[in-house]
């Protein structure tokens, strides 16, 4: 009912309990993860708050809330989230990332792998072993195969995302059959598909796995 209320009060536009009434509506759709609705709110919010504190909880879920729907909208709400004063490393991190991961789907390679590294130094949590990831996938386009195997070890001892690590493997088999290891790269994926959770990955490493299988049969029947 609330919500139904406070919804009739921001058609009204210009009354004087617009802003209050938009930071109900744009805080209760964040929380339930109704993120069109939020980043709707939050904009509107972005524009018109009377004081800082809301600008920067606008800005800041704004960057969160357009993360799995724009990656580009996102890293341009990052870009201003890393304007804002007193960040705690968490955030500036996150921002970063972010960032990084929209300059690589565009190909801005380079401002990607600076920013992978500013994360790196600043968290071992899912921001910073996705970092990791994302440099060793760039010395493996570079063709630095040893650098990037020691990434990914790396990544495996130090870092915490189970997701990212799985990632690493799958690249890390990728790796081995690049340099004819294909006895390595197949004992790499079994151990993803027995001992990774996420269903998504484990599928990957199984047609990868089932691949290297099918140029080893092919190979032996040609010789």
């Amino acid at each position: 009912k609330s919500i139904e209320l406070f919804s009739n009060v921001i058609n009204y536009k210009k009354s004087e309990f617009l802003e209050p009434s938009l930071v109900f509506l744009a805080r209760i759709s964040y929380d339930n993860q109704d993120f069109d609705l939020s980043n709707s709110h939050y904009t509107i919010l972005d524009t018109i708050s009377s004081n800082n504190e809301l600008k920067r909880e606008s800005v800041v879920r704004l960057m969160y809330g357009y993360e799995g729907v724009d990656l580009f909208q996102s890293s341009r709400y990052a870009e201003r989230v890393l304007n804002i004063d007193k960040l705690d490393d968490i955030l500036i991190a996150r921002s970063k990332m972010i960032i990084a991961r929209s300059d690589f789907e565009y190909g801005n390679y380079a401002r990607s792998l600076a920013l992978c590294n500013d994360v790196i130094n600043l968290t071992k949590n899912k921001d910073g072993t996705e970092a990791m990831y994302l440099k060793s996938y760039f010395l493996y386009l570079e063709d630095s195969f040893t650098r990037a195997e020691e990434i990914i070890f790396e990544m495996a001892d130090q870092y915490s995302s189970d997701h990212w690590i799985a990632k690493g493997f799958l690249l890390l088999s990728d790796i081995y059959v690049k340099l004819d290891n294909d006895y390595q790269a197949k004992a790499i994926l079994e151990s993803v598909i027995e001992y990774h959770d996420g269903v998504e990955i484990v599928n990957v490493a199984r047609k990868k796995w089932e691949d290297i299988v099918k140029l080893e049969l092919s190979d032996n029947e040609m010789i």
